[in-house]
């Protein structure tokens, strides 16, 4: 199992006495009220969205480039990266044009029966299945992207 939470994490104990028991926790570099907090827990895939990111945008930024991380549900990872490859190149817009990403790095999160689309928490958007489309349909990327951008956003506007 893993957890995904806003801010980073900093110590993950498993139970010496139980091993599918154990305490995450996380920092968050920025004053955060507890609204802005979000987390899910569940078998989620780890897909490194910034690799999506041109090398040169990743010359040009150096150490101020924001690492993008992307967590799914098993067998998702190629619609996950088929529906996010924008997301690294709109960090990277959004911090040289409104100012540096007010966190160390940024998350989404993919979970079924989600009751909107995107739900915005500092550093971390958890967001719908139902925005994920594989490679070989591209009728759903406009409204997509629009929201995920829309929930990039919203890491500036709280």
């Amino acid at each position: 199992m893993t957890v995904v939470c806003s801010g980073d994490t900093t110590d993950e104990i498993v139970d010496p006495k139980d091993s599918s028991k154990k305490s995450v926790s996380f920092s968050s570099i920025a004053n955060i009220s507890a609204q802005q907090i979000g987390f899910a827990v569940g078998p989620f895939e780890h897909v490194n969205l910034s690799q999506f990111r041109e090398s040169d945008q990743d010359d040009q930024l150096g150490d101020n480039a924001v690492p993008v991380d992307a967590y799914c549900l098993p067998g998702r990872a190629n619609e996950v990266k088929n529906t996010c490859f924008p997301m690294a190149k709109a960090i990277d817009y959004f911090s040289v044009t409104y100012g540096s990403y007010p966190y160390s790095s940024y998350n989404l999160c993919f979970v079924d029966d989600a009751a909107c689309d995107t739900a915005s928490t500092a550093s971390l958007s958890i967001c719908s299945n139902r925005l994920l489309f594989p490679e070989n349909i591209i009728d759903p990327i406009y409204d997509s992207t629009r929201s995920l951008v829309y929930a990039l956003a919203s890491q500036w506007i709280g």
